[in-house]
């Protein structure tokens, strides 16, 4: 009987040390310069710039914006327009924490929060940079409002296509005992023409990441897929 006590603690004690040794405790960011989002997206490239009306569709709740400081430590939103009239909304999100107890939140259940209905959800692929980058393209509306949205979300310097993908990146890093950062890119413009405004959002991200200085461009789209 006090043989089978003793072995029981020291199972438990070794599981526990186990647990403690495999739990991530090094946050990659930490060994890295501080990244600025407002310093570090530029504010002309290509044919875009910045509007001087910042307008967006509709300001996050209370709930949302809570919950985007708990994930978040630097969240971007700007309003482009070009040449010809047309305008993109980019936003961007950064964490330096992507586990588990903080990970992304996804722009289909937040713009649900905020009274949109999905209308379309899928999967695609952008070819930017010369790499693959796994996108969704959603189509959210609101009253008489359409809006085409397109985004990602990285893991460290990964962008994974699926939340599996993300939980198993993420698993990568925790197996080394480090926390990976992260970020969600989006963005989104108003239309009804779905097709068109994919496109136009597409030329804008690819003319973005060009302008972006060469050491953060896999911190934005990833290592990736090369094509």
């Amino acid at each position: 009987m006090i043989n089978r006590y003793f072995t029981i603690m020291y199972l438990f004690i070794a599981s526990f040390g186990l647990t403690i040794l495999l739990t991530p405790s090094v946050h990659i960011a930490d060994d890295k310069e501080p990244m600025v989002l407002e310093d570090i997206i530029p504010k002309y490239f290509g044919d875009w710039e910045v509007a001087k009306d910042q307008v967006f569709v509709t300001a996050p709740t209370p709930e949302i914006q809570e919950l985007q400081s708990d994930i978040y430590q630097q969240v971007l939103m700007r309003t482009y327009k070009n040449s010809r009239g047309e305008r993109i909304m980019l936003a961007i999100a950064y964490g330096n924490d992507q586990s588990d107890s903080l990970q992304a939140h996804k722009p289909e259940v937040c713009y649900s929060f905020q009274g949109f209905q999905i209308l379309s959800n899928k999967n695609d692929k952008l070819f930017i940079s010369e790499r693959h980058i796994p996108v969704k393209r959603l189509v959210a509306q609101k009253g008489n409002r359409i809006e085409p949205i397109t985004y990602w979300i990285t893991v460290g310097n990964t962008v994974p296509s699926t939340s599996l993908q993300r939980k198993i990146e993420k698993l990568k890093y925790g197996l080394n005992r480090k926390i990976p950062d992260g970020m969600l890119v989006r963005v989104s413009s108003i239309s009804a023409n779905k097709n068109k405004e994919f496109m136009i959002q597409e030329q804008f991200l690819s003319s973005w990441i060009e302008s972006v200085a060469p050491e953060y461009k896999n911190k934005f789209i990833g290592r990736g897929e090369k094509g």
